[in-house]
This record gives C-alpha cells, structure tokens and sequence, in this order.
C-alpha cells in the first residue's frame, strides 16, 4: 500500500462499462475491464499460470493482479508489468511469465482532477467516492504525486498443494521505503471502494529492476 500523506495530485479517473472473463478471443475496447479466471478460483488456490503477460498486454496497459504460484502483487502501468515481489522490489516481468489472475484496461483517462496540499488515503478515498457518477461499475485511477513514503505488502511463493489464498496470506511480508518518492499510485476500484492499491514505480533508487 502507497500512502499519499504528501500528495501532489493529479488524479486521472476512467470509466470501464462493461468486464469480461476470458472466454477466448474477445474484441477488447477502451471501456472493458478484461479479467483472466475468478477471484474464487483465486481463492480455493488455483495459481497455476494460465496466459502470458505478452497476451495479456494485448487486452490492457493498466491494472493488477499476481504471478504463477501467487509470487507477488502485478501491477500494470503505461503498458509495462511489475512484480512487486516479497522483498519489496518491483521487477521488470518477462513477457513469457504467466498470470493464474489478473485485471486490466487500456487507460484513456474521461476525466483529469486536481488536489492541492497535503492529505492522506482515507481524504483520497472520500474525494475519490465524492466524484464517482454512480458504485455500480468498474472504474480505473491513476494518481501522480509525491509520497512520503511506498510500503509494498506481498507474500512469498506458494509451494504445491497450494493452500487456499486465506492461509497464504497469513505469512504476508510489509516492506517500508522511507525515501520520498515521485510517480504514479494505481488501482481498480468498484463500488467505491479501493479495493487494491499497489506500487510507486518511479523515482525510487534500487527499487525497480531488470
């Protein structure tokens, strides 16, 4: 989790009308929230990789979701993949690794909004809910800023039989940099609530690799 204590903010807000599961070969446009298998199979343990991030890319440039055998949060920005893994550091992903659950749009921002000063998740979050047309759908945030400090929150590589995604949490390993840091906080949110938040990417020495 990223905590926007010192934002400087620009705050872009997508709508997305229309998810989809796979189902084969779908026509993908702008406004689709592309999803690979369910959350319940994520749930019962099921992190076998079933696609490419090579196809995943082509259903999105933005979004979230985890690696084969749950080996760290993905996040998905300005079309490159990230696995933030357990020690804390955003690797560059191989276009061979596969995903076994994740979500993803291409990002085309309807509306672009500001704030100024100092605030924190929970202010972000009001505002956020303040601004959203209605909680029925999906809709896709991106926040530029400077923060005072990134926590990345994974867990390490599940070993078969996969444990339910329940008990592999429970070993969940927090990792603090307390560098500020300039670039770009992600989520996909429904219902007003975000859900999943994950990875400053930017301006943050050591922390992203090849």
């Amino acid at each position: 989790m990223t905590k926007p204590n010192e934002i400087a903010k620009s705050i872009a807000l997508a709508m997305i009308v229309a998810s989809f599961l796979v189902a084969g070969s779908l026509s993908i446009s702008n406004d689709t929230l592309f999803q690979t298998s369910t959350i319940g199979a994520l749930m019962n343990g099921l992190y076998d990789g079933i696609m490419t991030f090579k196809d995943l890319g082509s259903y999105g440039d933005f979004g979230i979701g985890t690696f084969e055998a749950l080996d760290g949060e993905m996040v998905g920005l300005n079309g490159q993949f990230y696995q933030v893994k357990s020690d804390g550091v955003a690797y560059i992903v191989n276009d061979s690794m596969k995903t076994p659950f994740a979500e993803v749009t291409f990002f085309e921002p309807e509306e672009v909004m500001t704030l100024n000063g100092t605030s924190n998740l929970t202010k972000v979050e009001n505002y956020l809910d303040s601004k959203l047309v209605t909680k029925n759908i999906f809709y896709a945030i991106k926040i530029d800023g400077t923060f005072d400090y990134v926590k990345t929150r994974s867990v390490p590589a599940q070993k078969k039989p996969y444990p339910t995604l329940s008990e592999a949490v429970k070993v969940v390993m927090e990792t603090v940099n307390e560098e500020a840091a300039a670039g770009m906080l992600k989520s996909v949110t429904v219902g007003g609530v975000i859900s999943e938040a994950a990875g400053l990417l930017a301006g943050s020495p050591g922390k992203v690799r090849a």
